[in-house]
């Protein structure tokens, strides 16, 4: 759901860095001390923070935190493991890390303590789908995830005399270009066009045609005519029917201001947004609803963008595993989700907060046998495979391409980039 990119001179402060602070951790580090690394302290400490601060009081533990902003933290994590120096513990975005750092021997597998704990049962209290496995093991437990679903202007919608949000495709075009008005700057649509996690933003359209996205069954499917139908629709709402601003240059901070403001009355995104929308204090009334229909249902899922797992370096792996238990339980999966409106891992969450009426639509979209979850469809090297795509992506948007061969050419890539990996370390599943 983020960026991951870092400059050089990020690159550069972390190397040069990096292991001041690991050995100012690690002196301080010993009895009674877990050294954890994540990045949610940098971004809502009022939530993190107190759950923290209860697991040390339960367990007479000092959590020692390094809380770097999200994009820097997955080269942190590899900086510190090629030098011996990870910490305890690490909130990860599974789907990138975890095949890295399970075939580089970083992470500790957590089946055994899983097994202690009653093995199916214990994994029974999370919902089937956040459990993030690779080559049938388990390295880490997570939060939450999310869905892509419609956010809408109700009052743009009532001044254009339209009653109800879009659901189809047709409908969809139809509203868009009621709502688009060039001269006053405001558009139907705002999509996710200029940053790495376009591809998530266009994964409902994909499913909604009947396609994937990465390699499903023995087949690549991004070049398949489903997926390539998909991305086709998607460039003609750019091109053909005017509705959507900017693409190639509108990443999703972008795309959410437009929407905050006013100037876009439509705007495809997840339910980690529901908070920013909110607490910008919009001038106008606005909603969320279920994506319109294509030939089928669907959304784009991300799933395991935070979980944590322990690393083997941990000095003390029976308190890690407290952690893990701690900030993945019933009563911390609550306070964290109810306060940010992500969909939570835990089922027993769902629930309590399954009535919150900007919610509702994603829980809904989440149990859709067309919910594709991206990156785990994706090859391995996900920063890889997300650049490729974005680049072949603006080709077809701005006519250097067909969709066709933007897509076969993403095809080409992403076939060299799974069979780099399987040179390395065999056959990739997850």
């Amino acid at each position: 759901m983020r960026k991951i990119r870092l400059s050089k001179s990020i690159r550069l402060l972390l190397s040069l860095t990096l292991f001041i602070g690991v050995s100012a951790s690690t002196a301080l580090a010993g009895k009674g001390t877990l050294t954890l690394w994540e990045w949610h302290m940098t971004e809502i400490p009022d939530i993190v923070g107190p759950l923290y601060q209860k697991f040390e009081q339960e367990h007479d533990v000092k959590l020692l935190i390094d809380s770097p902003p999200f994009g820097d933290l997955p080269k942190k994590f590899m900086i510190a493991g090629e030098a011996g120096q990870l910490p305890d513990l690490g909130e990860l975005w599974a789907a990138m890390l975890v095949p890295e750092f399970a075939e580089k021997g970083f992470l500790e597998p957590l089946d055994p303590y899983i097994e202690k704990e009653g093995g199916a049962k214990f994994l029974a209290k999370f919902q089937p789908w956040s459990i993030t496995y690779y080559k049938g093991k388990i390295y880490s437990l997570p939060i939450f995830a999310g869905n892509i679903g419609l956010f809408y202007n109700k009052t743009m919608f009532k001044n254009a005399g339209i009653g109800a949000p879009p659901k189809t495709w047709d409908e969809l075009v139809e509203v868009s270009k009621k709502l688009t008005n060039p001269a006053k700057h405001e558009y139907g649509l705002a999509l996710n066009g200029g940053d790495e996690e376009l591809l998530l933003c266009l994964t409902p359209f994909i499913a909604q045609n009947g396609g994937r996205v990465g390699r499903v069954g023995g087949k690549l499917w991004i070049n398949s005519p489903e997926t390539v139908g998909a991305i086709q629709f998607v460039i003609d709402l750019v091109n053909k029917h005017k509705v959507v601003p900017s693409y190639v240059t509108t990443p999703y901070r972008v795309a959410r201001e437009l929407f905050r403001t006013g100037k876009a009355a439509m705007l495809y995104d997840g339910s980690w947004s529901i908070k920013f929308v909110e607490e910008k204090n919009p001038t106008f009334e606005w909603g969320t609803a279920v994506l319109p229909k294509g030939k089928t249902t669907g959304t784009g899922v991300s799933i395991g963008d935070t979980e944590f797992g322990m690393f083997r370096s941990c000095k003390d792996k029976e308190l890690g595993w407290e952690f893990l238990k701690f900030i993945t339980s019933d009563e911390s999966n609550y306070f964290w989700l109810s306060r940010t409106l992500i969909l939570p891992a835990n089922k027993a969450t769902w629930p309590k907060i399954q009535d919150q009426p900007y919610l509702k639509p994603f829980l809904d979209q989440m149990n859709l046998p067309n919910a594709i979850d991206v990156y785990r469809e994706l090859p391995p090297q996900v920063p890889q495979a997300l650049e490729v795509f974005k680049v072949e992506m603006h080709n077809a948007v701005l006519k250097k391409k067909t969709a066709q061969a933007a897509m076969d050419a993403v095809a080409d890539e992403w076939n060299k980039l799974y069979k780099e990996w399987e040179k390395r370390y065999g056959s990739y599943t997850r």
